[in-house]
């Protein structure tokens, strides 16, 4: 009796996409490759670890309990790229929390707890939710000293 290996399940090879992200960071090389860098992986985990519950404060005004595990750009890097790494633009949430679109949009009436940044910092994402839907998020354009990311923060301890 000779022994025949299993049959195994085959990947879609033809012109079918799985797609990694809700937002789809992955449709466009720029923006994927924003996600591959060490800061990207350094912030996100710091994130994380400060904000282990998903901030996603439901209609009831309650919290939602489970953990983090998705960093959510209030403002899309597709809008503005210089932010893709502030702390002060993102969320942690959970993954039933995580809006389908890439940033945060603005028909829907999302609300967030505080962001925990290193420190002891803590931002209010729900201001610039706000200042989002007054002036738009062509609005957010870079503003030198407006934010700062870990990076920045890291070097000015240094000195």
């Amino acid at each position: 009796m000779s022994w025949r290996k299993p049959p195994t399940a085959k990947l879609p090879t033809s012109g079918v996409r799985t797609q990694k992200s809700k937002c789809g960071y992955d449709d466009d090389p720029t923006i994927r490759a924003y996600y591959k860098r060490a800061e990207w992986t350094k912030l996100r985990a710091l994130c994380k670890s400060l904000n282990c519950r998903c901030q996603y404060i439901g209609l009831d005004g309650e919290q939602c309990t489970q953990p983090s595990r998705i960093a959510h750009h209030l403002i899309s890097p597709r809008v503005n790229p210089s932010r893709v790494y502030d702390w002060q633009n993102l969320v942690m949430v959970c993954e039933s929390h995580h809006p389908d679109e890439a940033g945060e949009p603005l028909d829907t009436p999302a609300i967030y707890a505080l962001t925990i940044g290193i420190l002891g910092a803590t931002f209010d994402p729900n201001t610039l939710i706000a200042k989002l839907r007054e002036q738009g998020p062509a609005a957010m354009a870079d503003k030198p000293g407006e934010y700062h990311t870990v990076e920045s923060l890291l070097k000015r301890f240094k000195r």
